[in-house]
Order: structure tokens, then C-alpha cells, then sequence
């Protein structure tokens, strides 16, 4: 199964894209389909008729396979225009090179013949619609050229090749309609293939917009996830700092409620024994009638500076913590 597909991927490139990969496995696929059928025929030739009848030889057939399956060799060498090219030209020819020298040697030629040249080349004529395209009309009109001559003009190239029914072989009464039953069919096939064949064509380029659509989008939500990811990075810093920052004021409210406990200690301590002192001299003074009163004042004094002191670092120390 491996050599199978290496033989189908012949020519194929891991960087070719679905349009340029396409024609070339199809040329491989046909190239091995002609070649079966070639021996299919042969071996139901030699099983079922033997030599009694002008069919193909064993020299006929490796020519047919060699020249059928050329065109695999060309693909793996990536001429892939030349390989889609002989897909369409060969089978034709090998066709009317195998006919054309076996009617040679005939000395009546059976109506069947001409039948069955016709059906061979209506078997092959699709091929040019698969390979090419409307993109490459030199090459498309080239590649239908051998069929459409074939089939338009069969009387007048039999004619050239000296095996004309109407010379050597049973005209019938309906080898004429045959023969625009044969051109009415091609015509048929052809647009059929035409018709299919830009259906293809449409399809891949609905499908290659589709693409671009969905790599667009792509890189539209890749870049929204860039934009959301730096949004959250900055979120996330900026919770960092609101986090630090309320770490910090906490620990200043912290710090502030400390100085107020401490404030409200002096106050109940040391302002109050500063004030209690002083009320007690005043006390002291409305009892003592012959009072020092200079040594009065200047305990005053002392106990007012005290008390002026303490409510002055108090007042500092609140002020420093507000100010954190």
C-alpha cells in the first residue's frame, strides 16, 4: 500500500497547495488506470479469443504500459505540465497505432472495429477536463485537440490510412448514424466535463476565500487574545499595586491607631497629672493665707511648661503619622 501511494504522490511537494497537487496525483491515478486497463484487455483478449482474432501482442502491451505510465516518470522528474500533457496525447495515439496496424493487415475489416474505436476514444476524452483548465486555454485547447480531430474527422484519417470501410471494410446502413451517434455523445461528455470541471473550479475558489476568511479570523482573534492577555497582565499588576498600596495604608492606620492609644495614655496620664498638679496648687493657695507666692507662680509655671511640652510631642507625633 506504501508503494501505491509513493506511486500517487510521485511529483507531489509538501509546500504545493490543493490546486497544484491535485492535477498531478490525477495524472498518476489515469496514468495506472490506462495501464490496468490495457492489460485487463489484453488478458481477457488471450483467455477468451486467443489469436483468433488481431488484438494485442505481448510487444503491444509493454509498449502500451511503458508509454501510459511515462507519465508518472515525468512527474517524479517535475515536468508536470509535460506529464499532463502526454496524460491526453498518448492514450490517443497508442489507440490509433494499435488499431491502425492491426486494420493494416486485414483483409476485411468487421464494422466492430470502427466501433470500437469510436468507444475508445469517448472512454479517453474526459481526460484533458480533469488535467486542465480554462486558466491554461493553450494547453486546454492542445489536450482535447487528438480526441476532438479523432472523433470530428475518423472517416478521413481511417481514409488516409488505407483501411476506409467504405474501401475495406461492411458499410451498414447505420455506420453513419454510428458515427454521429459518436460525435452527438462526445459533444454530450464534453460539456458535461466542461460543466464539472468549472464546478471544480468554482469550488476551490469558494473554498480558497473560505480559507482566507477562516486565517483572517484567526489572526483577528489571535490578536484580541494578545490584547486580553496584556489587558489581564496589567490587571494583575495593577491588583499588585492596589494590593500593596492598601498593605501600606493599613499599616499607616495601624501605625495612626497606635498613636492615638498612645496619645490617649498620655493624655489620661501625663496631661491629667500635669493638670491634677496644677489644680492641687490652687488648691493649695486658697487654704495658705501667708502663701510664697513667687515660689507659687514658679511651680505654676513649671507644671504649665510640663504640660505645654507633652501636648507639643504629642502633637508631633500625630502630625508624623498623618503625614505616612
Amino acid at each position: 500500500m506504501n508503494f501505491f501511494l509513493k506511486i500517487i504522490c510521485s511529483g507531489t511537494s509538501d509546500e504545493g497547495n490543493h490546486s497544484e497537487t491535485r492535477p498531478i496525483i490525477l495524472t498518476n491515478y489515469i496514468s495506472l488506470i490506462l495501464g490496468s486497463c490495457v492489460f485487463l484487455l489484453f488478458l481477457y483478449q488471450i483467455t477468451f479469443f486467443g489469436n483468433a482474432k488481431p488484438g494485442l501482442t505481448s510487444k503491444d502491451l509493454l509498449y502500451g504500459l511503458a508509454l501510459l505510465l511515462s507519465p508518472i516518470l515525468v512527474n517524479k522528474l517535475s515536468f508536470t505540465v509535460l506529464s499532463r500533457l502526454l496524460t491526453c496525447l498518448i492514450p490517443v495515439l497508442f489507440l490509433w497505432f494499435t488499431y491502425l496496424t492491426k486494420m493494416a493487415t486485414m483483409p476485411f475489416i468487421e464494422t466492430s472495429y470502427y466501433d470500437g474505436v469510436r468507444l475508445f476514444l469517448l472512454a479517453v476524452s474526459p481526460l484533458p477536463y480533469l488535467l486542465f483548465d480554462k486558466k491554461t486555454p493553450f494547453l486546454f485547447l492542445l489536450a482535447i485537440a487528438p480526441c476532438f480531430f479523432s472523433i470530428l474527422f475518423l472517416d478521413t484519417i481511417l481514409d488516409l490510412a488505407g483501411v476506409s470501410p467504405y474501401a475495406r471494410g461492411d458499410v451498414g446502413n447505420d455506420y453513419q448514424l454510428m458515427g454521429m451517434r459518436t460525435i452527438i455523445s462526445y459533444l454530450v461528455i464534453s460539456a458535461s466535463c466542461f460543466a464539472l470541471q468549472y464546478i471544480i473550479i468554482e469550488n476551490d475558489r469558494f473554498s480558497a476565500k473560505f480559507l482566507l476568511t477562516l486565517k483572517t479570523n484567526a489572526a483577528t482573534i489571535a490578536s484580541q487574545n494578545a490584547q486580553l492577555k496584556t489587558t489581564h497582565d496589567e490587571l494583575a499588576l495593577l491588583n499588585k499595586q492596589l494590593e500593596a498600596l492598601l498593605a501600606q495604608k493599613t499599616e499607616s492606620i495601624n501605625d495612626q491607631h497606635k498613636k492615638i492609644v498612645a496619645y490617649a495614655y498620655s493624655n489620661a496620664h501625663q496631661v491629667r497629672a500635669s493638670v491634677a498638679r496644677i489644680l492641687g496648687l490652687i488648691e493649695v493657695s486658697k487654704l495658705e493665707t501667708d502663701l510664697d507666692h513667687v515660689w507659687f507662680l514658679e511651680k505654676i509655671n513649671d507644671e504649665a511648661k510640663l504640660l505645654d511640652q507633652t501636648l507639643r510631642v504629642i502633637s508631633e507625633d500625630l502630625n508624623t503619622s498623618n503625614e505616612k
